[in-house]
């Protein structure tokens, strides 16, 4: 049976999740519990990988979410779950397969913190990615049969309606809930260990600004929604934002507005040798000790490497060099940001083992 997964075996490809959740990132409507931790775990694939960003004229800023919406979008995941959440069910589901991904890349709509609370639609979603969100896993810690990441012939339209005052973790609870009872998953968990990495604040202290909702960037640059300097432009209303535009040649100019603990997972994604695209090579993890509390406006430069899914990460920070357009994210950390990244000894993490799903779903 072909897997995904584990030494030797393939990652879930999470790259075709990522345009619902880069959505997200930027302040769309649309949203769903865990999605933000979600994206910053992937969205390095869709924007840089896939090129759907690139340095060509690009839009302004999607406007912000509805008061409803930012204040349900809030740090809630679903990687805790209290056993009482865990009991919830959605009132009615249905779950219907699909031939092809067609458009709308598994899109999620509805749901807690969303305009229409009480329901969520999934027209197009994977197994893997269900169980990637109801577990809020990264891409390397889910191991199972290689179908429940098949594009082609397992795809599922899920539909289903809850009450409106359902909270995110209760939600979380209804998602696993779907998958034991439709799909009849069970799993059982291992220790892994990741390479490790250690972000901290060099001597002179960190050369970007705290996030203050009264300051904007006037969008004066070269494209529309950019700032003096190519960046795109981070409104003051939108308390979490991440945007890339790239050369053809793997330049990047990021622009992200979030806790320093988000940045670090999301720069983990980018120092993986496929920047968290299907691989046999785990993505390394990077603990934040700057110390920096609160959200903070980074804007950094760097260049992208080729794509290498089976090269291991870099040893260390130090060792990456600048290349002839840009430099590395080790060197533009530490000379745009003020911050080192460190190589530290490896970190254990969990990893969710499928022993069971069910090819064919439960009937409605």
């Amino acid at each position: 049976m072909k897997a995904f997964g584990g030494s030797g075996k393939r990652y879930v490809d999470q790259s075709r999740l990522m345009a619902h959740q880069r959505d997200y990132a930027v302040g769309a409507q649309k949203s769903y519990p865990g999605q933000e931790d979600f994206r910053m775990k992937t969205l390095a694939i869709l924007l840089i990988a896939s090129g759907t960003i690139s340095a060509q004229p690009a839009p302004p800023p999607p406007p912000p979410p509805p008061p409803a919406a930012a204040a349900a979008g809030g740090k809630a995941t679903c990687g805790v779950v209290s056993p009482d959440a865990a009991k919830m069910e959605f009132d009615a589901v249905s779950v219907k397969p699909v031939q092809t991904r067609g458009s709308g890349d598994a899109e999620i709509d509805g749901g807690p913190g969303s305009n229409d609370p009480g329901r969520v639609t999934m027209p197009r979603m994977l197994p893997a990615y269900l169980i990637f969100i109801a577990y809020d896993l990264w891409s390397d810690q889910l191991q199972g049969p290689a179908w429940m990441a098949s594009e082609t012939d397992h795809l599922f339209t899920i539909s289903a309606t809850m009450p409106a005052t359902t909270t995110k973790e209760q939600y979380c609870g209804m998602l696993r809930n779907l998958l034991a009872e439709r799909f009849h998953l069970t799993f059982h968990h291992e220790t892994q260990p990741r390479p490790g990495y250690e972000l901290t604040v060099l001597p002179g202290g960190p050369k970007f600004k705290q996030y203050a909702p009264e300051q904007s960037d006037a969008g004066i640059g070269p494209t529309a929604g950019t700032d003096a300097n190519g960046f795109r432009v981070m409104l003051p209303n939108q308390p979490t934002y991440v945007a890339q535009l790239r050369t053809q040649s793997g330049l990047v100019k990021l622009s992200y507005r979030n806790t320093m603990a988000r940045f670090a997972r999301f720069i983990g994604a980018q120092m993986s040798p496929n920047r968290g695209g299907p691989s046999n090579e785990p993505q390394p993890r990077i603990a934040d000790k700057t110390g920096l509390a609160g959200s903070w406006d980074i804007r950094l430069e760097y260049q992208i490497p080729p794509l290498n899914p089976n090269a291991p990460p870099p040893p260390d920070g130090a060792a990456q060099a600048t290349t002839p357009e840009g430099p590395s994210i080790f060197a533009a950390v530490q000379q745009q940001l003020g911050l080192k990244l460190q190589k530290v000894r490896d970190v254990p993490i969990d990893v969710l083992v499928v022993d069971h799903i069910d090819q064919t779903p439960t009937d409605n």
